[in-house]
This record gives structure tokens, sequence and C-alpha cells, in this order.
């Protein structure tokens, strides 16, 4: 995706659109080398794990956690997550290992 976004930011001045901001999400790798994603046939998550799930993608990413998470319904960890997303706590490297992930 790198290397379309000159273009996608060239678009953008041309049509007079307001430019978004870019990050990069470290990808999740299998131990097998491949990303973690249905493209790669990486099984699919059982939804009656979501909310473990959840804790795990977020704290991959750097990001709090509320009191009591645990118990949370997958719905409302979304919610609270995203109210209290921080860009800047996202690990700053290219890919993270799934074994590593707690």
């Amino acid at each position: 995706l790198l290397d379309s976004t000159p273009r996608q930011l060239y678009l953008q001045e041309l049509l007079g659109f307001s430019q978004p901001r870019y990050l990069h999400v470290p990808l999740i790798i299998q131990p097998d080398g491949h990303k973690l994603g249905k493209s790669y046939r990486s099984p699919p998550l059982p939804a009656d794990q979501a909310t473990p799930l959840l804790i795990r993608a977020l704290r991959a990413l750097g990001q709090t956690l509320p009191d009591g998470a645990s118990y949370g319904q997958p719905a409302e960890l979304l919610r609270w997550a995203s109210q209290h997303w921080d860009a800047t706590r996202i690990p700053r490297c290219l890919t993270l290992a799934e074994a590593q992930l707690r």
C-alpha cells in the first residue's frame, strides 16, 4: 500500500479533498512467516473467544484496557477502545510475531 500513497495524495489534492493522516499498524506474523489473514488460509477466529482475542490485539497495539475488560462484551470493548484509541502507543515495527502476543 505504501507505494500507492503518493498517487492517492496527488489525486486527493487535484480533487480538493483534505488529506487523511496515515499510520502503519504492524502485521501479525504466523510461525511459518506468513501474515495472519484469510488470504493465507489462517484459521478463523472462534466467535466465543472474541473478547480475549480483542484484548490480545489491543495489548499488541499498545492500547490501554479498561478495568474488567476480560468480563466485557466484544461490542462494549470495541466502543471503549475506539473512544480511548492512541495511535502514538502502536509499536513502531513492521511485524509482530503471533507467538509473542500476550
